[in-house]
């Protein structure tokens, strides 16, 4: 993952990375926490559906551009 990444932060592509513990089953909330180039606190699960949510209300958020995040409950 990290050479991953590293290839990416070397490109001239537009890209996100979204890194999420452990994926749930679960049903959508809409209360997540998520951090920009930075590091959460205590990251432990999320459900699909959050993610997805995160990553459609996101695809044009140009903070997010060539950056990591990171989300979580």
């Amino acid at each position: 993952m990290l050479v991953m990444e590293k290839e990416l932060r070397e490109s001239d592509m537009n890209w996100t990375v979204i890194r999420a513990p452990w994926l749930r089953g679960a049903r959508h909330t809409g209360r997540y926490r998520a951090i920009i180039n930075s590091y959460l606190h205590n990251p432990s699960r999320i459900s699909r559906a959050d993610l997805a949510d995160y990553i459609v209300n996101h695809l044009t958020d140009e903070n997010t551009f060539k950056a990591r995040v990171e989300i979580s409950y």
